[in-house]
This record gives structure tokens, C-alpha cells and sequence, in this order.
């Protein structure tokens, strides 16, 4: 209730400026319903959710792990996860978002008092086969959809459009190479997050990534980080345009 209250003050915000408005990290249907309403009445507001609350439901908290899926917004109910993905299906929600934190447990705080821990999980290096996973493999979205969701519509969302976000001229030459046949129990040691742990570890995931390729350059190939320092670089984004909005 508090989630879609907020989405709601958020909206009469941006309706009143004429400001577009992202929200971050749904974890509710009602909270999407409530902006695909906004969006038919001419408002530019974008729906963004995280992996957490389309792979995993509350029932998390009652197990002896409970401290590894600390964050804000909780994990919710197995029919609000469902609902969610409904609206993934749909085309009502425009962006999935790890929400990644690189802190470790015991980075994070006392154990056994969730007052005193910092929220915040692990999960930008799981995005793509958890999406893949429990989306396309399990036949709620297309291979389109993961795309729009994870490149083309952030890129496009967030002012980096079509330098990024799409494979032709004139792009990056940013490349994922995903081998579908791999998989198995995602495992903390097969990770790179300084984080040590994932609260998505023992999943039974299909799909890896192989290689990673960055402005035509590999930086990434099956399990070894080979990009060099300092060939990241600051792309200055262009103004917003809503009609580039997915």
C-alpha cells in the first residue's frame, strides 16, 4: 500500500510539471496499473522492476538465510510476483533494474537484527540468465522482449539511444555472446561481485554468458575478465524524448 501510494504521489507530480517520472523497483501490480493509467492519459512515467521480484517470492524469509534478501521493497507474495509477470508480458512494464549493491554479509551488518543491516542485494552479473530463465525459458516472454527489457529500452529510456542499444552502424558494437544450452545451480564462487554471495544462489538457471565484447573489444570470456582499466567510457546522454519512450 505505502509502494502504490508513493507511485501515486509521484504521478500527480509529474502530471502537474508536465515532468517525466521513473519509478524504481516495483515490486507491486497495483503500483504498474497505476502507471499504464497514467501513461494513457498522456503522462511520460516509466515502470521499472528487478529480477528479486519476478524470480522470488516472500517465503525466502523463512528460511535460515533470511539476511541474503534484505531490501527495499521486500520480496513479495508468490500471486503479486505472478501478477508482475503479467504485466512483463504485457508491455506495462518498461525496464528491469538489478539494483545491484557490491557489499558483502558481513559488510551489511548485525545478522540477527534486520533493524540494524543495511538492505541492498547483489545482481547485476545474474540479470540476463535469471531473466532468460524464468522468462523466456519458461515460455512468459519472448527473446524480443528480454532485449527491449535489459538493452534497447533502458538505452533508449535513459538518453543513450541508438548509440547503444542496438546492433547496426554508427553503435558501440556492444555484444553479449549467451550460450542457452549451459547451466545448472548458480553457485557464490562462480561470481565476480565483491559481494561473495547471491541471494539467487542454488537456482537452477538455464543459459550463461560466454563473452562480453565492449566497443568491439572482448572484455569478458567464459569466466575470465580480460578488459583492461580505463576502457570505460562517459557517454554524455542526449535530452529526454518521450517519444522514444518504449
Amino acid at each position: 500500500m505505502a509502494e502504490s501510494e508513493a507511485v501515486s504521489r509521484g504521478l500527480f507530480f509529474s502530471r502537474v510539471t508536465g515532468s517525466p517520472v521513473y519509478f524504481v523497483h516495483l515490486s507491486s501490480p497495483l503500483s504498474v496499473d497505476l502507471v499504464s493509467e497514467a501513461r494513457e492519459r498522456g503522462i511520460a512515467a516509466i515502470a521499472e522492476t528487478c529480477p528479486h521480484f519476478l524470480c522470488l517470492d516472500e517465503t525466502v524469509y523463512a528460511g535460515p538465510d533470511a539476511i541474503r534478501f534484505l531490501m527495499t521493497p521486500p520480496i513479495r507474495s508468490a500471486e503479486m510476483r505472478d501478477g508482475l509477470w503479467e504485466r512483463v508480458a504485457g508491455g506495462e512494464i518498461h525496464a528491469v533494474g538489478s539494483d545491484h549493491c557490491g557489499y558483502s554479509l558481513e559488510q551489511r551488518g548485525a545478522a540477527d537484527d534486520f533493524t540494524r543491516v543495511s538492505p541492498g542485494i547483489p545482481g547485476v552479473e545474474t540479470t540476463l540468465p535469471l531473466l532468460y530463465s524464468f522468462g523466456v525459458a519458461a515460455g512468459r516472454i519472448g527473446m524480443t522482449d528480454l532485449v527491449r527489457l535489459l538493452s534497447s529500452g533502458p538505452a533508449r529510456i535513459f538518453g543513450l539511444y541508438p548509440r547503444k542499444g542496438r546492433l547496426g552502424a554508427g553503435a558501440d558494437g556492444d555484444v553479449v555472446l549467451f550460450d542457452p544450452r549451459a547451466g545448472g545451480a548458480l553457485q557464490d564462487a562462480e561470481l565476480h561481485s565483491s559481494a561473495g554471495f547471491s541471494p539467487y544462489a542454488g537456482l537452477e538457471l538455464k543459459g550463461r554468458v560466454r563473452t562480453t565484447i565492449s566497443r568491439g573489444r572482448v572484455v569478458y570470456d567464459r569466466g575470465v575478465i580480460t578488459g583492461e582499466p580505463g576502457w570505460g567510457q562517459f557517454i554524455e546522454r542526449t535530452p529526454f524524448d518521450a517519444t522514444h519512450l518504449p
